[in-house]
């Protein structure tokens, strides 16, 4: 495992890569940090925020990172995959998903 953790603003992000003898990897994401607060008038959050305490809302977000790795392991025979977000089930507490789909041509993986 190779870990780093980098500090922004009010939050601290580990990123740990995992790579295993099989030849795959995986990267986890780890934050913590303050909350990001707001003052609003009431206690319903404006819809968009959980109250955490009378007339003090922190609002709901999500932190979405992406990842480049260009190089060839083994020869040129790999595949590489693209993992895109989609919506998820309105009633499910995970908001996103991941659609994976190979990348078969170098210019299809270009953004």
């Amino acid at each position: 495992m190779i870990s780093s953790i980098a500090t922004v603003g009010n939050y601290e992000y580990g990123f740990y890569w995992y790579f295993y003898l099989d030849g795959s990897m995986q990267l986890e994401v780890k934050l913590t940090g303050v909350m990001s607060t707001m003052a609003v008038d009431g206690d319903d959050g404006l819809g968009n925020a959980a109250m955490v305490a009378p007339q003090l809302a922190a609002p709901y977000h999500q932190h979405l990172f992406n990842v480049r790795l260009d190089f060839d392991v083994d020869g040129t025979t790999n595949t590489v995959y693209e993992v895109d977000r989609a919506a998820g089930a309105p009633n499910r507490v995970d908001l996103v998903h991941g659609v994976r789909r190979p990348v078969r041509r170098r210019s299809r993986g270009v953004r």
